[in-house]
């Protein structure tokens, strides 16, 4: 990059115009089988201008029908043969970014990016953009798959660590970002924007060196890991996706093996001459991440309904009239993503039902109306869903006022902070009720889809365990009782063949 472009990116960017809704575009992988996943995310996009990537020609009344919720299908073919240790559909999840934006062009600032089970919340992302440049060549995450080596004293040697999200994988800072970092565990540079060399020129421990000459390059399996996770999704900007030709991006992923289709995008990004960045890497005092919010080191195997009822007990806070300060005002106002983990419920019913009462309390909290899908209400949850906010309502912390012997801002904080504990432990146990309910009016399907018949109901103690960990993890307390095969040939989603994508496409519709 040229020092005069490099002065350029680097200048303070003041903000613009407010952001609204017109400025995203939403760009999500899915296929036929899944279909119904990916629709009912439209409790939360709420006509936001989406570009679904699917697997097979969908019929013009399909087609005809999506249009209404600003829905733009897409095929794209399966990978035959299979590059990838997962899914058939790695290569459409990885470029699905790149065929939304040769779609939409140059009419958009930012591009949300996930699987079909994949929750953003748009008003905290409106909020976290709006002080960040567009134009700069961003891609947004802090959740990453990561391999650290580290020494084990009991067996006195040392060895690997993969796990996510993780703390010590190398990314940028936004570009003037304010904040030290150099006590983290990768001491991440401001991005302006963010590259290979700048991540190599900040690596004080050597993570990205490999190699006897000690040179400089992205961690690659079987050793290592250095992703994005594919569904706690990413935020790209329209610089980024402006300057990498789509064409060789398609011929990098179509050509890459690894792990999945989310290690391919970060592969070609990092090909590219890109990084990837945390948008604030010191957000949150027990390093919780924004996207699919959770605590370091998740396993993939532990049940979905703690992390869920801690995302909704702070909705239900704030519905309640609550959630004014503290970590749930913090959390409310900064995270962006929730994996849902499809395969974690028992049906498609109790999946979809989970997604409408997440929509509708963030839609309740910022005082708009919410879409209806086809699936009718369960008007058992709903009733649930309002006695608890009235239980909340009711609680002495929301009208408490501060002692009067409060005569120091600090004392008048550990009053705040008690009192917003115990209001969050009240919320995750209504929370924890209220899934449980869906769960329990939603069992398996008759016949089960392959997709959803391996979820069974965890046991008790375990859910228990895992709410500890994440309230915990959050500075708080817990609660106890707390596809059919697709062609060969590319659609433009009106069953009319395109060509792959080309080079330097640009604001092509």
């Amino acid at each position: 990059m040229r020092a005069q472009e490099q002065e350029s990116l680097g200048a303070a960017y003041s903000g613009g115009a407010r952001l609204s809704k017109d400025d995203f575009v939403a760009a999500i992988v899915t296929d036929k089988w899944h279909e119904e996943l990916a629709q009912s995310s439209r409790l939360w996009r709420q006509g936001l201008r989406t570009f679904l990537a699917t697997n097979y020609s969908m019929s013009e009344e399909q087609l005809d029908r999506n249009v209404k919720h600003g829905e733009t299908w897409h095929a794209y073919p399966d990978d035959k043969p299979l590059h990838s240790l997962a899914l058939k559909g790695d290569s459409r999840a990885a470029l699905v970014p790149f065929l939304a934006h040769r779609y939409y062009g140059e009419s958009y600032k930012w591009l949300l990016y996930g699987d079909d089970d994949t929750f953003f919340f748009l008003d905290a992302a409106m909020d976290l953009l709006q002080h960040l440049d567009p134009d700069m060549p961003y891609f947004l995450t802090d959740h990453m798959w990561w391999t650290s080596r580290e020494f084990d004293e009991i067996q006195g040697h040392e060895r690997s660590d993969t796990h996510h999200p993780h703390a010590a994988a190398p990314l940028c800072t936004p570009c003037n970002y304010g904040r030290n970092t150099s006590g983290l565990p990768f001491p991440s540079p401001n991005g302006c924007p963010c590259t290979p060399e700048l991540l190599c020129s900040a690596d004080t421990k050597g993570v990205l060196f490999k190699g006897a000459r000690g040179k400089c390059g992205q961690p690659r399996v079987p050793t290592h890991t250095f992703s994005m996770h594919g569904g706690a999704g990413a935020i790209l900007s329209v610089g980024l996706l402006r300057r990498i030709p789509a064409g060789w991006f398609e011929d990098c992923i179509t050509t890459t093996y690894s792990t999945g289709g989310d290690a391919f995008i970060s592969i070609c990004l990092w090909a590219a001459g890109y990084g990837m960045t945390a948008p604030d890497p010191l957000w949150h005092p027990r390093g919780l991440t924004m996207f699919d919010v959770g605590r370091i080191a998740q396993r993939d195997d532990e049940p979905i309904q703690p992390k869920v009822a801690h995302v909704m007990g702070n909705l239900l806070q704030a519905a309640a009239g609550g959630c004014l300060k503290g970590a749930c005002r913090l959390e409310l106002d900064r995270f962006l993503t929730l994996h849902l983990r499809s395969r974690k419920f028992p049906s498609i019913a109790a999946y979809i039902e989970t997604v409408r009462v997440l929509a509708e309390l963030s839609d309740r909290v910022a005082g708009r109306p919410s879409p209806r899908l086809t699936r009718p209400k369960d008007a058992f949850v709903d009733e649930l869903v309002e006695l608890g906010i009235q239980a909340l309502q009711d609680r002495h912390w929301l009208t408490a006022q501060r002692p009067s012997n409060a005569s120091t801002s600090q004392l008048a904080d550990i009053v705040t902070t008690i009192r917003d504990e115990a209001e969050h432990k009240a919320a995750s146990a209504v929370a924890v009720e209220i899934i449980a309910a869906v769960f329990e009016r939603n069992p398996t399907d008759d016949p089960p889809p392959a997709y959803f018949g391996a979820a069974g109901a965890p046991d008790p103690s375990q859910l228990a365990e895992e709410g500890k960990k994440i309230a915990q993890a959050a500075g708080l307390q817990a609660d106890e009782t707390e596809a059919e095969e697709g062609g060969k040939e590319i659609s433009n989603g009106r069953n009319e063949p395109v060509e792959p994508i080309a080079e330097a496409v640009q604001g092509e519709e």
